[in-house]
């Protein structure tokens, strides 16, 4: 893995903002320093897929959020995603989605 300072440099960012990032990156267990060889990303498959699990809940949460702000309930809300023919719901989840789940469902035009 490049050094902070290399991707610091990619990101455009100040290394000490990098040197956060890892350091939360490493908090989490996503990446192991060594001494010897440098850091290195995990491979434990588990941790990974917990991860995504956790984001991918957040968009759904805010996927609900926005339906609900359209007057869309919870329950209808569900309905759509399961009628919308296979559309992807793993976009961000914003009025695009939304739109492509109501007009999959005939409801928008």
């Amino acid at each position: 893995m490049p050094s902070v300072r290399q991707l610091a440099e990619e990101a455009n960012v100040n290394p000490n903002t990098m040197q956060k990032a890892m350091a939360e990156l490493e908090s989490q267990g996503l990446l192991h320093t060594q001494r010897t060889s440098g850091r290195t990303v995990t491979t434990d498959e588990r941790l990974i897929m917990d991860l995504k699990e956790s984001i991918a809940s957040g968009y759904i949460e805010r996927y609900f959020e926005g339906m609900k702000s359209l007057g869309i309930e919870r329950d209808t809300a569900v309905k759509m995603l399961t009628q919308s023919k296979g559309q992807s719901v793993q976009k961000n989840v914003t009025g695009e989605i939304i739109i492509e789940s109501l007009s999959a469902v005939g409801e928008v035009e």
